[in-house]
């Protein structure tokens, strides 16, 4: 399948993972786990050659129509002419990549041969030569680290019965960056915290997270900002711990960010209701109003409007209609959606459009 093909088909609809119905879909926006694995007896990513590099495309491929989680995948090569190229940022569908969460910033930046696997719902896609030979993933709407660590767990047990993947007995799976090897998981929750942001709670999360050997990050995970108040949560190792382990880790880390949101949010109730109500409503006058809107602006007033829908504050609306308009009106999204390039400011324009119409039709409130 070729990237325009995909993106096609993407641009058609919105991953399960948004729905927002979920367990905790109030503060958790998603559950992630992933699991970086190698092909054994070939040269990791940054060692190997191209042909090698498409030998690893090809392994992937056979496995992949062999794995009965995974009929009816697309699996499409990432290989965009250099022509088209701008050096100061990804190509536009690699950035639509990034955006829907499908592949790391990592990989939208860098060239040669690399691909993705994509199952229908977008809860299970897979990077080919990303850092590793194969870093699959599972995403699930809500609170559901168990649900999403076993469903992952059957994917990669399938693909396993036709790939020898690099593994040793002392150490475990073997990546290329020495912080996977183990494992190789990495599980991770989207949580909204708009309250522990306004009660400047968010420097003690960030301790106590540490203090749990998880890590903190924003949206789109290492090296990427806080932005809408989304913040992503996951184990930093995977060495010297199980699965089990590591699950059980992830799992209680985040229900006590969850309980210290929801205590948050009633003192705000309590305490500072007017207040409260005044920042959700001019959010929706400005989103529902608002000519011009930056991806900035637009995150950090969904926040607000997400927070009122959570409250009751904005019965308008639903969550799973924050999500959609959270991913649709990321920059890539809004090019490709409107079949050309623009401008910074015809983007915000554009943005602004999307919200307007979104967020006025109350057929909207229905699930994606």
């Amino acid at each position: 399948m070729e990237v325009k093909e995909l993106i096609g088909h993407l641009l058609g609809g919105l991953g399960s993972w948004l729905a927002g119905d979920g367990p905790e879909s109030g503060i958790v926006l998603s559950t992630r786990v992933r699991l970086a694995r190698n092909i054994a007896g070939l040269p990791f990513w940054h060692r190997a050659t191209r042909e090698q590099r498409r030998n690893v495309i090809e392994t992937a491929r056979a496995a992949v129509g062999r794995s009965p989680s995974l009929g009816g995948a697309s699996i499409c090569t990432l290989e965009i002419p250099r022509e088209v190229e701008d050096k100061e940022r990804p190509p536009l569908e690699r950035q639509f990549l990034l955006e829907r969460h499908l592949i790391s910033r990592e990989m939208a930046a860098r060239d040669g041969e690399s691909a993705i696997v994509v199952h229908s719902g977008e809860s299970v896609s897979i990077m080919l030569n990303e850092e590793d030979h194969i870093r699959m993933q599972v995403l699930g709407s809500g609170f559901c680290l168990e649900d999403t660590w076993r469903r992952i767990d059957g994917v990669d047990d399938e693909l396993n019965q036709t790939v020898e993947y690099a593994f040793s007995p002392r150490w475990g799976y073997l990546t290329a960056c020495p912080t996977n090897v183990g494992t190789g998981m990495r599980a991770s929750v989207m949580l909204h915290l708009p309250a522990q942001v306004t009660a400047k709670r968010v420097p003690s999360l960030l301790q106590n997270a540490a203090r749990s050997n998880c890590a903190v990050r924003g949206m789109y995970g290492e090296g990427s900002n806080v932005v809408g108040d989304f913040f992503q949560v996951s184990n930093q190792a995977t060495l010297g711990q199980s699965e089990e382990e590591i699950i059980e880790t992830t799992d209680r880390i985040v229900r006590d960010i969850i309980s210290e949101e929801m205590q948050t949010r009633e003192e705000m109730l309590k305490h500072n209701r007017r207040q409260l109500e005044d920042r959700v409503c001019r959010a929706v006058g400005t989103l529902e109003n608002a000519r011009l809107m930056g991806t900035e602006e637009l995150m950090q007033q969904l926040s607000w409007v997400r927070l009122g829908v959570c409250l009751r504050m904005a019965p308008r609306y639903s969550i799973a209609t924050i999500n959609r308009l959270m991913i649709e009106a990321q920059p890539a999204h809004i090019q490709l959606r409107g079949g050309r390039t623009v401008g910074p400011l015809e983007r915000d324009a554009m943005r602004a459009d999307l919200a307007r119409a979104l967020l006025g039709k109350k057929e909207m409130q229905q699930d994606v």
